[in-house]
């Protein structure tokens, strides 16, 4: 271990071995049972789901100099190009419905899930490299449970990818600063490939997650020791091989990012005003998603719950290690006194012992700058903040590992404090759940209701273990009872209450209605949903004068309406409603599909 580590290991090899199998139960249960099942593509996923599905299915669109490039290189949704963001995301997915044979919900999702599994195997291996073995599989689980995290693990989207590639990122420039000679190039190379890779799923956005924390291991490891220089200079291949291996990263993040741009560049025109709509203005918030500059302050408590306090308490123990929880829970300045601890201090003390604290300095870079460089941008939304969890989930570990390796009879008492007034909160999420269940008479009040019955008897073992001085166990209670609980909310209430499920039934209806080379149109909204599970493009009608246009041709079409963006049904005559499904929740957007026959001579 090396000098300095602030957390010590407690694990037995015997205990090491079940906390590796709990683990091991604890990903697959959360990222993969029923991953295609229950819930629905929602919008952003269904879009990313068309465009890989017409890659699988080799359907290219005409260009404008007639040419008809393959979709893998010019991807494509809804019969016009999709090139609003990179294409490694769609690449993924379509490269499982390759090797399934089709894509669907399973396949669509499973690079995600697959990304996010990759993450947290790194984010342990990283934490036992810096020498905090305790703390890895604390931060995995905590990773693999988080709220926001564990949510967009099951959803088709490219930011779990892009985290995936960032924490690779991290991970070997971290081992490239700790290597020398042949090593130290190797590791840098892969670095610059994992970002190279990272810039295929989100574009420019690594530009905001990196800099910083990059800039921490590029100066912080080496600037302390007093005769580094020297020493790094001496070493065989050491200076030298660090300006070789910086090189070859840089080249080898332009070879991997730069070739599709560039293709794109030369066959579609304005591509540079596609990418500055993309990049610029939705950092601006012209895109709908504009948002105070604290929003993430507010919703990252939510983001990384139910462990937010863990996350606190493992930044508190960064900048005052000797800090213990009070004995008693209204204990004001006991709870505050960390953050009151003058970060100067404690970064001083980081630069005096950069063994022990280099690592926290690394996850508070890696947190600090992704937070920054997000609330700078007017456009926000929750899953933005994804590649910045594997470092607040590093903190939660370093918190849960202290708190279980209790060394006075003080120390056990307040993690048994700490572990019973995280329990209770638990449970009383879940029975707040059941009250608003039954205020609003919601039609899944049973789930709501099991849901709360494990919460409650998670809390209730990990109390009773925790007061028998079981304090590991009595958090992986908990662990488990969040992860039975998701699972819960994701097979019988996530589908009732998400707006996929109305459409997936309403494509299905059109499906059975609609012959299969019959025109289809739909009317003001190009909706991915419908479109991703209609299983064929639905080119749209922005205005009634456009249906007109194509009622005067004189042949039969169907055209299928979403009720929030108004119908043309009394403005346009001749229309017939043939399938309405109505919303149970919100009959304003109920869906309708109309049917357009010529008048009878």
């Amino acid at each position: 271990m090396p000098e300095g580590d602030i957390t010590p290991s407690c694990l037995t090899a015997r205990s090491g071995r079940f906390a590796v199998a709990g683990l091991a139960v604890l990903l697959a249960g959360a990222l993969f049972i029923r991953l295609g099942d229950d819930v629905k593509l929602n919008g952003h996923e269904a879009l990313l789901a068309v465009t890989a599905r017409n890659m699988v299915e080799s359907r290219p669109v005409e260009m404008a100099d007639g040419s008809r490039p393959s979709p893998w290189l010019v991807p494509n949704f809804n019969g016009h190009l999709r090139l609003v963001k990179p294409p490694l995301p769609y690449w993924l997915a379509a490269s499982l419905g390759r090797l399934t044979g089709r894509l669907d919900d399973f396949s669509a999702r499973l690079p995600s899930a697959l990304a996010a599994l990759g993450t947290i195997l790194i984010l342990i291996a990283l934490l036992k490299r810096q020498g905090l073995g305790g703390a890895a599989l604390w931060a995995a689980a905590v990773l693999a449970t988080t709220a926001g995290f564990l949510t967009l693990a099951r959803r088709a989207l490219g930011e779990m990818p892009l985290t995936f590639f960032v924490t690779a990122t991290l991970a070997c420039a971290w081992m490239g600063t700790e290597s020398s000679g042949g090593r130290r190039v190797l590791w840098l190379a892969l670095c610059g490939a994992s970002a190279g890779l990272a810039a295929l799923c989100k574009g420019p956005v690594v530009l905001q997650v990196l800099p910083l924390p990059l800039l921490v291991l590029a100066v912080w490891p080496r600037a302390k020791a007093a005769d580094s220089a020297a020493q790094q200079a001496a070493k065989p291949g050491g200076w030298r091989s660090t300006l070789v291996g910086l090189i070859l990263a840089l080249a080898v993040f332009v070879a991997i990012a730069l070739p599709w741009p560039l293709y794109i560049y030369e066959r579609v025109p304005d591509a540079l005003s596609i990418w500055k709509s993309q990049s610029v203005d939705r950092a601006a918030g012209e895109f709908g998603h504009e948002e105070p500059r604290y929003y993430y302050l507010l919703r990252l408590p939510y983001l990384v719950a139910p462990w937010t306090f863990f996350v606190l308490y493992g930044m508190g123990l960064v900048l005052w290690p000797d800090w213990r929880p009070p004995a008693g829970p209204f204990s004001a300045w006991g709870w505050t006194r960390p953050l009151l601890k003058a970060v100067p201090a404690a970064l001083r003390d980081a630069w005096r012992e950069p063994q022990g604290r280099t690592p926290f300095v690394l996850y508070g870079a890696w947190f600090i700058g992704s937070v920054i460089a997000l609330s700078a941008a007017a456009g926000k939304q929750n899953h933005y903040a994804l590649p910045l969890m594997p470092s607040v989930a590093a903190f939660a570990g370093l918190a849960m590992q202290r708190l279980t390796s209790t060394a006075t009879a003080k120390d056990a008492r307040r993690a048994r404090l700490v572990l019973m007034i995280h329990a209770i909160v638990l449970a009383a999420l879940g029975l707040a759940g059941v009250v608003y269940c039954i205020a609003t008479r919601e039609p899944f009040l049973w789930a709501v209701v099991g849901l709360a019955a494990v919460l409650v008897g998670a809390a209730i073992l990990s109390i009773r273990l925790g007061a028998r001085g079981k304090l590991a166990q009595g958090l992986s209670a908990l662990f488990g009872g969040v992860l039975v609980a998701f699972l819960i909310g994701w097979v019988a209430i996530a589908g009732q209450v998400d707006a996929g499920t109305l459409k997936a039934r309403f494509a299905e209806g059109i499906l059975r209605a609609t012959p299969p080379d019959s025109p289809l149109y739909s009317f003001a909204d190009e909706d991915s949903q419908v479109i991703y599970y209609a299983g064929r493009n639905i080119p749209m009608l922005p205005k009634v004068e456009q249906v007109q246009e194509v009622a005067a041709l004189g042949r039969p079409f169907y055209l299928a309406c979403v009720q929030e963006h108004g119908s043309p049904e009394g403005a346009v005559a001749g229309l017939e409603l043939v399938l309405r499904e109505p919303n149970p929740r919100k009959q304003s957007k109920s869906l309708a599909l109309f049917k357009w026959s010529p008048p009878a001579q």
